[in-house]
């Protein structure tokens, strides 16, 4: 049974069951432990059901719960990446563009077309992305 609630642990993490597997999983770890620990007929080895292994599977419940709150929570949170998480936002320019040129957005340096000349050192700000080539104009804050 103990072997058959494992099972369970791992099948949940490739079958998506809401939890189902999981708490089979817990069910099935309890009763494997009572047949485990309970048989005092055939040693000496008795341990208490309630202070062992209830609080054993309490543990591992309650920290499969908190794993599984944690990944839910970045499953939830909407995409932080992508090209057009790139318009509005605000870089520097690094060379003058005239029309093109280079700039520095959250970290990284991207090829930029302007249809107004912007000196080097200028606060831009992404209007539209063109493939590998972002579309910008000087930002409205820092005029």
């Amino acid at each position: 049974m103990i072997l058959l609630g494992l099972g369970f642990f791992i099948a949940e993490v490739f079958i998506t069951s809401f939890g189902t597997l999981f708490a089979a999983g817990i069910i099935c770890f309890l009763l494997g432990g009572t047949m485990v620990f309970e048989q005092p007929d055939l040693s000496d080895l008795t341990v208490s059901f309630w202070s062992v292994l209830v609080p054993v599977v309490l543990g591992c419940a309650l920290s499969g719960g908190m794993i599984a709150i944690a990944v839910g929570r970045t499953i939830l949170r909407p995409q932080t990446s992508g090209v057009d998480d790139l318009i509005g936002m605000i870089g520097r320019s690094e060379t003058a563009l005239d029309p093109r040129g280079k700039v520095f957005i959250r970290g990284e340096y991207w090829n930029v077309v302007s249809e107004q000349p912007i000196e080097a050192g200028s606060s831009i700000e992404v209007v539209d992305v063109e493939g590998l080539v972002l579309r910008v104009r000087r930002s409205e804050a820092h005029r």
